[in-house]
């Protein structure tokens, strides 16, 4: 595989790791904040529901006892049991809201108790009412009537209460719990794509540095001559590639340097053959200035007789005219004796 492929293949494998981590983790925690918000923060809303529930209960309570205080008239009758039997309804109408909220089966069947003795309570009161109003509007008469109608109501409200404080005690630790494991299995996960990221990393290194290594080192010996190092690669990447054009560079620089040689070797034969004829050529220069300083000194010779030839000839010359003279003025003479 090429380096071209190989970078972006580690790049992308290094990145799909780190990334299925991260999404790992966002799953996991969007799996915790599900559970805080389908088990711990319902089991709050149910909890500030009964809350509510409980305080409504004790509204009614409270109209109730307006009613026996001050129900004598009419208008004050109607107006503080109507307010009563509205708080019991918003009682019971809180108690579904309650059922609704809550998943857990205790708690269910808990609401389900808690809503019937409402209804036993609510229908305690309505006796009371009539006792209350059969006594001449004896106050007495309506609370010994009412006496102990809503004490279960009462207890099981508490044990409600009870059930979701613990409830929601147990499952915010649970989620605590699940959200600090997650955490951790997060991190982990991370570690492990991290760790593989940095394992794919060293690998990658290890197939392209010791190869460039390697072929930095041949260039070396190259450039310092050496001719004869070893290449030898099978990698089919670019690394690869550089070793065999190397290894294709350093014979073809072996046979240039061969072939420089043996035109070295040519022109080496060709200038000790020059200088031969080079020496030849002076020794033949030497004797011909030899034989040029001889035929001088003959030419010489030879000047110097023709000289003295010359010199003879013409004093030969002046002999024979001085002898021809001579005669001359001897027949002159002759010729005077004669006559005389």
């Amino acid at each position: 595989m090429k380096l071209g492929q190989k970078l972006p293949l580690a790049f992308a494998l290094a990145m799909g790791l780190m990334l299925a981590g991260a999404l790992f983790g966002i799953l996991r925690l969007n799996g915790v904040l599900s559970t805080f918000e389908n088990e711990v923060l319902r089991t709050v809303d149910a909890h500030k529901r009964v809350a509510v529930v409980n305080t409504d209960f004790s509204t009614a309570v409270q109209e109730w006892k307006n009613v026996l205080l001050r129900g004598k008239e009419p208008a004050d009758l109607e107006k503080y049991w109507t307010a009563h039997q509205n708080a019991i309804k918003k009682v019971r109408d809180g108690l579904a809201g309650v059922d609704a909220v809550v998943t857990d089966d205790a708690l269910k069947d808990r609401i389900k108790k808690l809503d019937v003795e409402i209804g036993n309570a609510a229908s305690g009161y309505q006796a009371a009412l009539e006792a209350f109003k059969a006594a001449g509007m004896d106050p007495a008469a309506g609370d010994t009537a009412a006496k102990g109608k809503d004490r279960e109501t009462g207890k099981q409200m508490d044990e409600l209460k009870k059930l979701l404080s613990e409830a929601e005690s147990s499952t915010a630790a649970a989620a605590v719990a699940r959200a600090s494991a997650t955490t951790t299995l997060a991190i982990v996960v991370m570690l492990l794509a991290a760790a593989g990221g940095m394992a794919g990393a060293f690998w990658l290194t290890r197939q392209i540095v010791p190869p460039l290594t390697e072929a930095v080192a041949v260039a070396n010996q190259v450039a310092h001559g050496n001719l004869s190092a070893k290449i030898s690669s099978t990698a089919t990447d670019e690394v690869g590639q550089l070793m065999r054009s190397l290894q294709e560079m350093q014979t073809n620089l072996g046979k240039l340097v061969s072939s420089v040689r043996q035109g070295s070797e040519g022109v080496a034969t060709a200038s000790a053959e020059i200088a031969q004829g080079n020496n030849d050529l002076s020794a033949r220069t030497e004797q011909q200035a030899s034989a040029l300083e001889e035929t001088a000194a003959s030419m010489e010779e030879l000047s110097s007789t023709v000289k003295q030839n010359a010199d003879s000839a013409r004093q030969a010359n002046q002999l024979a005219m001085s002898a021809s003279s001579v005669a001359v003025q001897g027949g002159v003479v002759v010729n005077q004796v004669v006559d005389t």
